[in-house]
């Protein structure tokens, strides 16, 4: 079940039912033994987002992904070289895109706004974590290791002496 902007919801759900109800915008669900599920635009902080996403994190740092070409190159042109660190120098805490380093959720969750042929798992540190939605931005980062697209760690190959 959905509900959207000025709609409203009611009723009752058996003890035993299990009904989900997304909602969107500011719709009023009143229905006892639902389980209420956010939309990303409705979270409001960190620790709401990490728990969404069902990432790992700690209290310090969180795991992110980035989607970058061949070269480890995002598209603005940034190099994530694997086991360095990263900084935005013109980083900008206003929410909203720009003036920061970008990451997704998941590694497939990076197509919505990046192209590219190589999925990374990047560390950020909470305390510079801004909120855009289903996106973040951090002033830096640790670039990990490479991931596939379900988020499991690729191996570097090991070349034979």
């Amino acid at each position: 079940m959905e509900a959207w902007e000025s709609s409203s919801v009611t009723g009752s759900v058996g003890k035993h039912s299990l009904v989900g109800v997304l909602r969107h915008d500011k719709a009023k669900v009143d229905l006892p033994g639902a389980v209420i599920l956010k939309t990303p635009e409705e979270i409001t902080t960190l620790t709401d987002w990490i728990d969404y996403y069902g990432l790992e994190a700690d209290k310090k740092q969180l795991t992110v992904y980035k989607l970058v070409g061949a070269d480890l190159k995002s598209g603005h042109g940034t190099l994530y070289e694997i086991g360095t660190a990263v900084s935005c120098p013109d980083f900008s805490p206003e929410p909203r895109c720009g003036n920061g380093l970008h990451f997704s959720p998941s590694p497939s969750a990076t197509h919505k706004y990046a192209s590219g042929t190589r999925y990374l798992a990047c560390q950020v540190h909470r305390k510079d974590v801004i909120l855009l939605g289903d996106k973040i931005k951090a002033k830096e980062c640790k670039v990990l290791h490479e991931v596939d697209i379900d988020g499991v760690k690729i191996e570097p190959a090991t070349v034979a002496a």
